[in-house]
């Protein structure tokens, strides 16, 4: 069953108004009076909702709550994906399968080899639209939580972020030989609430950065012997801290 989001605003009491994919209910998936719907507030709790009334101009949708359950979709460990800004359509490929996936919320960053520099129109445009890739594939997904993409920060600025609102801050480095992911992640004596995860631009990270991010408390890791790309790194990296953490049964 395809899962909608609705804001708190919108559930009074054992009724919930839809205002958005209004449209798509009734016109594409030809839900009508009587049909049921599931829904999420965004904050990881489901709705099983029975449609009750249409209104007359087909602009919302007033449902009544059957059932409410708390979502089975969200992981308990939260992968922040601090990603440098890659060209082209990459970025929306990293939402959507990030979201998939089961990511917490995404940071783009620009860096010193990063080819893509946004300027402050071009950003907003850009950072309204991957919203809206991040919440149709958390609809197409189930999740419970739609990832937020953040404002795109500088390099500094990003490493600060993982450092201050982080436990543990991992930057995926391609020169790094030695302390595999897994390594790194069963070494951490405590399972930690939020996890960052640092993936570098097409031309990936300068020693200066690596280094800057270590001296800031995070660790180098490999993702094994062979490169990948930028679009496939954050993807592996969430996927594989979530399965270490229990979190993908």
């Amino acid at each position: 069953m395809p899962k909608f989001f609705v804001t708190r605003e919108d559930i009074q009491g054992n009724y919930i108004i839809m205002h958005k994919d209004v449209h798509h209910i009734l016109h594409v998936l030809r839900k009508s009076k009587g049909d049921t719907l599931e829904v999420c507030d965004g904050k990881n709790t489901d709705y099983v909702c029975e449609i009750l009334e249409i209104s007359r101009g087909e602009d919302q949708i007033i449902c009544k709550v059957l059932s409410k359950v708390t979502s089975k979709s969200e992981a308990d460990v939260k992968v922040c994906l601090y990603q440098g800004l890659p060209k082209a359509d990459k970025m929306e490929l990293i939402l959507q399968k990030g979201t998939e996936i089961g990511a917490y919320e995404f940071i783009p960053f620009e860096s010193e080899r990063t080819v893509v520099h946004l300027d402050s129109k071009k950003s907003n445009a850009k950072l309204e639209r991957w919203n809206k890739i991040a919440e149709s594939a958390a609809k197409q997904s189930g999740r419970g939580n739609i990832p937020r993409v953040r404002n795109v920060l500088d390099f500094k600025g990003a490493v600060a972020d993982a450092a201050k609102n982080c436990d543990l801050v991992l930057v995926c480095y391609e020169d790094e030989h030695k302390t595999s992911l897994k390594t790194q992640l069963r070494q951490v004596e405590k399972r930690p609430e939020k996890v960052a995860v640092f993936i570098g631009p097409e031309g990936g990270f300068s020693p200066a950065e690596v280094k800057q991010i270590l001296e800031g408390g995070g660790h180098a890791v490999t993702l094994g012997p062979r490169i990948l790309r930028t679009e496939t790194a954050g993807m592996i990296a969430t996927a594989l801290i979530l399965y270490e953490y229990d979190q993908m049964n």
